[in-house]
């Protein structure tokens, strides 16, 4: 029984470790967006690139707006009511054919411009490692109860990693903000993350975990691939509802 069972999990493990190899051999490395190209969502054009998408209540709503951007004419525009009931509210965009694997440093950019009527518990990108057993563990940014911006793990069963200046920037509002994230990615604590606001260092926490292990009964099937960024407002659990701009999107390998 020992052997059969054994010889099963060899089986299984190399055909993962294939599937994970083939996948990695297309997946995308470096890719940017300014939202220019597209005049209406869902196109063709912008399920191309951005294949999936979250509108979880019906009055969620997601479009491509050609009156109000950061740079260029057109920026996505996101649009949410506070979460209500047993689903969470969103409207948000996924790109879900990223190849980062574990011990690469990644680059992320995006430009925000949010109208909330409360910031606490509003999510704004999320980086994920899709697994066979799970609902989507990554990390993802968070603004947390006093409207600033952290790093949130839950779904890794992480603690939140907090801003470490003397005093924590609340998110601005109706304004366009620059976000700047790096980290490397490891399933151990031996990954990093730094998270810029407008130029300005707010984050910066080493010996880590930056993507999701095997936890049984939990998150079953990780790769060490982080394979999808999701930005928008991804979660709205704030207690009002929520209109956020988003524009010149960038991530990619660093090292």
């Amino acid at each position: 029984m020992k052997k059969t069972a054994f010889a099963l999990f060899v089986i299984l493990s190399a055909g993962c470790y294939k599937a994970r190899n083939e996948y990695l051999e297309t997946a995308v490395t470096d890719y940017s967006d300014g939202f220019e190209n597209y005049t209406r969502f869902p196109q063709p054009e912008f399920l191309d690139n951005w294949p999936g998408s979250q509108l979880t209540l019906s009055g969620n709503t997601i479009s491509i707006d050609s009156t109000f951007s950061h740079t260029g004419s057109r920026s996505l525009r996101c649009e949410a009511a506070n979460t209500a009931g047993g689903e969470v509210s969103k409207a948000s965009i996924l790109k879900n054919d990223l190849g980062f694997e574990q011990g690469d440093e990644i680059y992320f950019e995006c430009w925000y411009y949010l109208n909330a009527a409360s910031l606490p518990n509003i999510f704004i990108a999320d980086f994920e490692e899709p697994a066979l057993i799970s609902s989507g563990p990554g990390f993802r940014l968070m603004l947390n109860d006093n409207g600033a911006l952290c790093v949130e793990r839950n779904k890794m069963n992480e603690r939140t990693l907090s801003q470490t200046i003397a005093q924590p920037r609340v998110f601005p509002q109706m304004q366009w903000v620059r976000i700047q994230l790096e980290a490397k990615l490891h399933k151990r604590n031996k990954g990093y993350v730094k998270l810029w606001q407008n130029g300005e260092l707010i984050l910066e926490h080493y010996d880590v975990q930056t993507l999701p292990r095997d936890m049984i009964y939990v998150t079953q099937g990780t790769a060490a691939v982080l394979r999808q960024v999701e930005i928008g407002l991804t979660a709205n659990s704030s207690s009002g509802a929520a209109v956020l701009y988003v524009d010149d999107f960038v991530v990619r390998k660093l090292r």
